[in-house]
């Protein structure tokens, strides 16, 4: 894909419709990305501005460094925000040290930092 999935999008939006309320999300990874570094509420306006900059971002960063922008933006519980500040934050020491256990812990977070 190019930062959009169109048929998650759909998907989403036709089950949020249908439910009456937000069920269902369709962003991407790079989408995700976008909407942490920009910070902006969430409206359907933002959405397709999300878009927008999620192909943008696709044609100008590898994967690699898409993925790092995400884990230096991502919340992790509370006010800690990153990777490294969350591998401080609950084990002590930096991301590069983690065990696959604390990186299996940590890669859960972001989709429920109330987790913690």
């Amino acid at each position: 894909h190019w930062g959009v999935d169109p048929f998650a999008t759909g998907r989403a939006v036709y089950q949020n419709l249908k439910d009456g309320r937000v069920v269902s999300g369709g962003s991407t990874l790079t989408m995700q990305t976008v909407r942490l570094a920009r910070n902006k509420p969430r409206t359907v306006g933002e959405k397709i501005v999300e878009m927008i900059w999620a192909t943008r971002l696709e044609f100008r960063a590898s994967k690699e460094e898409i993925l790092s922008m995400y884990v230096s933006h991502a919340p992790f519980g509370g006010n800690v925000v990153g990777l490294d500040a969350a591998a401080w934050r609950y084990f002590g020491h930096s991301a590069e040290n983690l065990s696959w256990a604390e990186s299996a812990m940590l890669a859960v977070l972001p989709n429920a930092p109330a987790m913690i």
